[in-house]
């Protein structure tokens, strides 16, 4: 039968060989590490078992190709060996383990690199057993192997591993020491415990604390004054953790059986760790008492409830749960006559706990309490018990509670499930105080307790206004269809003001419940027959409330009647309508109401109706709203329409708003809708362009009263292409050879933006690609400057052809082998002129991944490229301007969130974002004024990627307002100046909010120093401020970043920032 199972086990792993892919010929060491590391566990595995059974010799030159440091190359040999190992791991493979294990002790003989022989040791700590012992001890004294060479033996352990170790400790200092102690330790190595003891009182702090770590985990009686001594004697962290250390020795001490050893520990600490901010430690002692005796714990956890601190009081409670009631439970409602007032809340939450019966008089006698919360803590404990005892109770004491003891037996009473709980709450209505009926009416609601309507209905009735309102509340939520005339009848009758109110939306919501929508209104419909006056003006303003074809027939029907009060109230029903179905009777009201009054009313639910989102074309809403601006009797109906027409993105509703612009009553509504009209809302849209709308925007700019809204025009103004930039390939058809990326259609790139790399640009999804514009005539060029995405580092390879029929190709640019990184700069290529109609954009290859990203192509006629811009020289001082004050030239990134005013970048309230040089910085000296508004928020990022996180890429700078009432709470690493989240900055230094501040910044190497108004507030080491971490104990690699941009980081709050100068420091 074993023969036959082997023969099985064969066939099936043959199989599987086949699979996987191998020929029946055993498969060779090559083909099985082409399989490294499995597709899949499985896959892993059996090449893995192949792999074992080609032997020794196959195995050692798997082991000989890892090399140093880890590579592509050697990572299929690094997968196979730690499949294997994972394989004869497994019970049942002694052999192969042992014969694995001796191919990684070879193959460590003749290791030379730590790195590699690191990993052979990992390894071993899988498959080594006895026969690693001595080669690995070897290593112990080792300082890069001690570590991993000290967790296999502790891993395998066995004869001959605590003798090695010990030797080493003998040999060793400094961190192989350490390693050693712990080793020992984690073997609960009890030999080595005079060994270890005077290493206890190291000068050295790790070997202390490893020591005491070791001397507690083995749990030797001898090492309990050392343990104890150590706790004693430290401060902070060395005291909490030879304390940790102190706890683990008596559970130590109880695994071995000495539990009053162990008893007399825990109570040393109990007794002794009284100061603040220790009560952990005694909560610790008390649990690890309460598992080590049982009852036997019971009068040290019941002394422990005499504890001021609560933390102690609870887990001196929670020890005793589960300890027999008998034992615990007098003793318990003992305590609870004499307690103090906090002990008495603790006690009744315990007992509520343990849930004992014989407990629930004493918790409910506790409603009585002369304390306030202890009363509180009787409330939480009765409705845990629950029950008929409970609930009466609870509604008893409902009736002389204050306010807050009042809403804690409301929620008690609330919880409790059932009906019975219910029906009492019902039966105690007639007999409870005004308050007390509130709080239960609102309980019956909120468990939509129908069962108990009559008793609802009964309360409307009530002497007291606050009851029947909160009947007619509780009636909202009840209501069913054959009670709904019934509370209609309650509102036609109601008392004007809050109760009328409440029966308003009593049957509001009664109403909607109904299932069919048409007869919904039927019982309101019903009632107007008969209600006249302040009624019957009621039951018309629940009509669009409640909604239907007979609702809205009824309520056009009162708009004519003979009663003027009725027919006032009609026509402010109607104007609440909520859906368009009532559009044409209020148009119509509009025009020929008799009262001006009527047509304001009806024009403005006109007005908001039209705004409502409907599926109809564009056009039909501008005419629907040229409607209302031609019939509106007043400014403030023209405004509301203009408001609507703010949401219409269309050339039709600038055309309404823009006429507005001239008239001052609506000129700052019209501005703000302009420019709403105007600007896109998501990524997917774009701004409207052309020549009407630009005089649009420049009218919006003279007489927009809002700060934001002038700075949106300024900031679209600012993005138009110069007017003098005679780009032959802006706006003409373009087409591309691959899909593409979301919205970055071809067009963008030749569409004059050529600063904005992320909102403006073709994103092609592959490479090779072309983009191929058509000038539309034949043209002679002589230049192209083309734009790629840049981040510092990706480069694009290309060339530029350019036809005049599509047929024949001329190529003009080669730069296939260009190896240069993008910048915001772009590359200008001249060349011979040449006549071209078609100029095509080969993009061969990105750097960075497989898509094609090109900002902007721009191509000219002969003489028409724009002369390069001189470079600004540098002043006495030798600092160079970042910002030339007219425009943002130098700059890139969100272009569309800053603006230049009056010699200065502003960022845009609502929008900033991140605003960086087009060149990077390392060693530097910055010098800017900064002007900030209430509540201000921006950042300086420096040695950063451009991107959206410099506090951790790079280093920011913090730019805030301080006085700011928001900022009053923040860490002191937030505040102006501070380097982000990790040095924080000298404070009372800046200048009132909207005066000008001077500050520099200067980067030189591992130091930088920051300056406002003179007064150096930031000098630091990033070395020194890193170790071991930041304040903020948050990852912050660019810390260590040579060099990077530098940027605004705008948090969509107005910050100026002018008079920008640098001096490259690392030029000198």
């Amino acid at each position: 039968m074993r023969t036959n199972a082997i023969i099985a086990q064969a066939v099936g792993l043959l199989l599987l060989l086949n699979a996987l892919g191998f020929a029946a010929e055993p498969p060779s060491v090559a083909e099985l590490l082409a399989k490294m590391p499995g597709a899949t566990v499985e896959e892993g595995r059996l090449a893995a078992e192949a792999l074992v059974k080609q032997g020794p010799e196959a195995l050692a030159q798997v082991a000989g190709m890892v090399t140093a440091p880890p590579s592509a190359e050697d990572a299929k040999a690094r997968a196979a060996l730690q499949n294997v190992a994972a394989v004869v791991s497994r019970p049942g493979a002694e052999r192969e383990r042992a014969m694995v294990a001796r191919v990684l002790l070879r193959a460590l003989e003749t290791a030379t690199h730590p790195q590699v022989k690191t990993f052979l040791v990992n390894l071993l700590q899988l498959t080594g057993k006895g026969e690693a012992v001595a080669p690995l001890a070897k290593l112990l004294r080792d300082p890069d192997l001690c570590e991993p060479a000290a967790q296999a033996l502790v891993a395998f352990g066995g004869r001959g591993v605590v003798p090695a170790l010990r030797r080493a400790l003998a040999d060793l200092s400094g961190p192989g020491r350490v390693t050693i102690l712990r080793a020992l330790g984690d073997l609960r190595a009890g030999a080595a415990v005079k060994q270890i003891l005077p290493f206890a009182a190291s000068e050295d702090a790790d070997t202390r604390r490893a020591a005491l770590y070791a001397l507690a985990n083995i749990g030797d009686p001898a090492a309990a004054q050392t343990l104890l001594r150590a706790a004693a004697q430290q401060t902070g962290y060395d005291r909490a953790q030879a304390t940790a250390f102190t706890l683990i020795f008596a559970q130590r001490l109880a695994e071995t059986g000495r539990k009053q050893e162990c008893a007399r520990l825990c109570r040393t600490l109990i007794t002794e760790r009284t100061p603040a901010g220790e009560h952990s430690v005694v909560c610790g002692a008390l649990s690890l008492l309460a598992a080590t005796l049982g009852k036997d714990a019971l009068p040290d956890l019941m002394a422990a409830l005499d504890s001021e601190e609560r933390a102690v009081r609870r887990t001196a409670l929670k020890q005793m749960q589960p300890l027999p009631a008998e034992v615990v439970l007098p003793g318990l409602l003992a305590r609870l006559k004499s307690a103090s007032p906090a002990l008495r809340a603790d006690l009744l939450s315990a007992l509520a706990d343990r849930g004992d019966a014989s407990a629930l008089p004493a918790i409910l006698d506790a409603l009585q309490d002369a304390d306030q919360s202890v009363r509180l803590a009787a409330v939480e404990s009765a409705a845990r018990f629950g029950g008929e005892r409970a609930v009466a109770a609870l509604l008893t004491a409902l009736n002389t509670a204050p306010a807050e003891e009042a809403a804690a037996i409301q929620n008690a009473l609330l919880r409790q499930a059932g009906d019975a709980p219910l029906a009492a709450i019902a039966a105690a209505l007639p007999k409870a105080t005004p308050a007390a009926r509130v709080a239960l009416l609102q309980v019956l609601a909120s468990r939509h307790a129908r069962a108990h309507l009559e008793a609802v209905f009964v309360c409307t009735a009530d002497a007291e206004s606050s009851v029947r309102i909160a009947a007619l509340q509780a009636l909202g939520v009840l209501t069913e269809a054959q009670s709904l005339p019934r509370v209609v009848e309650l509102l036609v009758k109601a008392p004007e003001g809050a109760e009328a109110a409440a029966a308003e939306a009593a049957v509001v919501a009664a109403c909607r419940r109904l299932p069919e929508a048409d007869a919904r209104a039927a019982a309101v419909v019903a009632a107007l027959g008969k209600a006249t006056g302040a009624g019957r003006a009621r039951l018309l303003a629940v009509l669009p409330q409640v909604g239907g074809k007979p609702a809205l027939e009824a309520l056009i029907a009162e708009t004519k009647s003979a009663d003027a009060n009725t027919r006032d109230a009609a026509i402010q029903a109607l104007a609440a309508w909520p859906d368009a179905a009532a559009t044409g009777e209020l148009l119509a009201l509009a025009k020929n109401a008799d009262s001006v009054a009527h047509r304001a009313v009806a024009l403005r639910g006109y007005l908001r109706l039209i705004a409502l989102p409907a599926d109809r074309p564009v056009a039909e809403t501008v005419h629907l709203y040229q409607n209302a601006l031609a019939l509106a009797p007043s400014a403030e109906e023209k405004k509301l329409a203009v408001g609507g027409l703010a949401g219409v993105r269309d050339r039709g509703a600038l055309k309404l708003v823009a006429p507005c612009l001239d008239d001052p009553a609506l000129a700052a509504e019209a501005a703000a809708a302009a420019m709403k009209i105007i600007l896109p809302r998501n990524d997917q849209e774009e701004a409207l362009q052309g020549d009407d709308v630009v005089e649009v925007v420049r009218r919006v700019a003279v007489v927009a009263r809002d700060g934001e809204v002038r700075t949106q025009a300024y900031a679209y103004l600012a993005s138009l292409p110069a007017a003098d930039d005679p780009n032959l390939a802006q706006g003409k058809p373009v087409v591309a050879s691959v899909d593409t990326e979301g919205d970055h259609r071809p067009e963008r790139a030749v569409d004059g933006n050529w600063r904005n790399r992320d909102g403006s640009a073709w994103f092609g999804n592959n490479t090779p690609a072309w983009l191929r514009v058509d000038l539309g005539k034949p043209e002679r060029i002589d230049t192209a400057h083309v734009y790629f995405y840049w981040d510092g580092a990706r480069y694009y390879q290309y060339t530029l052809d350019v036809s005049t029929d599509l047929q024949t190709w001329q190529t003009v640019v080669d730069a296939r082998d260009n190896t240069t990184p993008a910048t915001p700069r772009g590359v200008v290529h001249t060349f011979e002129p040449v006549e071209a109609r078609y100029v095509r954009l080969n993009v061969l290859k990105n750097s960075a991944n497989r898509a094609v990203h090109v900002v902007e192509l721009k191509l000219y006629a002969p003489g028409t490229a724009p002369a390069p811009q001189p470079a600004p020289q540098p002043d006495a001082e030798g600092f160079v301007p970042l910002f030339n004050g007219k425009d943002l030239t130098g700059w890139t990134g969100s272009v569309d969130g800053y603006v230049v005013e009056t010699g200065a970048i502003v960022c845009i309230p609502e929008k900033g974002g991140v605003l960086h040089t087009e060149e990077q910085y390392a060693d530097f000296h910055l010098k800017f004024e900064v002007k900030l508004v209430p509540g201000a928020n921006n950042g300086i990022g420096i040695r950063f990627d451009g991107g959206n996180a410099a506090y951790g890429q790079g280093m920011e700078i913090q730019v805030l307002d301080d006085s700011a009432e928001v900022y009053k709470d923040l860490q002191p690493y937030q505040y102006h100046g501070s380097i982000y989240g990790v040095v924080p900055a000298k404070r009372g230094h800046q200048r009132p909010v909207g005066e000008w501040n001077e500050q520099e910044i200067i980067a030189n190497g591992r130091r930088v120093t920051v300056i406002l108004n003179g007064v150096t507030i930031v000098d630091a080491d990033l070395d020194e401020v890193s170790t071991p971490e930041t304040m903020d104990h948050q990852p912050h690699p660019g810390l260590k970043s040579p060099k990077g941009y530098i940027g605004f980081l705008g948090h969509g709050t107005r910050v100026e920032f002018r008079n920008i100068r640098i001096k490259d420091l690392s030029k000198r």
